[in-house]
């Protein structure tokens, strides 16, 4: 059995929303003196993160971490 499958969000909308977000941040904290760390969520996130981080001008750490659930629907 094959499953069409479409492009819901072009390549183009996901790098206006990340340049987007990354400005809001820099917006944000531009201004802080608070430590600005991002984390990501492993199997997933990373390019994102790579992305985002790329359009962030405050100085930053990146950090990822693994989660799970416990199973049965929880």
């Amino acid at each position: 059995m094959t499953v069409a499958m479409s492009i819901m969000i072009s390549t183009e909308e996901i790098q206006a929303k990340v340049k987007e977000l990354g400005e809001q941040i820099n917006s944000h904290y531009a201004n802080s003196d608070k430590e600005l760390v991002l984390i990501g969520l492993l199997r997933g996130s990373v390019i994102f993160m790579a992305d985002l981080c790329r359009t962030i001008t405050k100085p930053h750490e990146l950090d990822f971490m693994t989660v799970s659930s416990y199973g049965g629907g929880t």
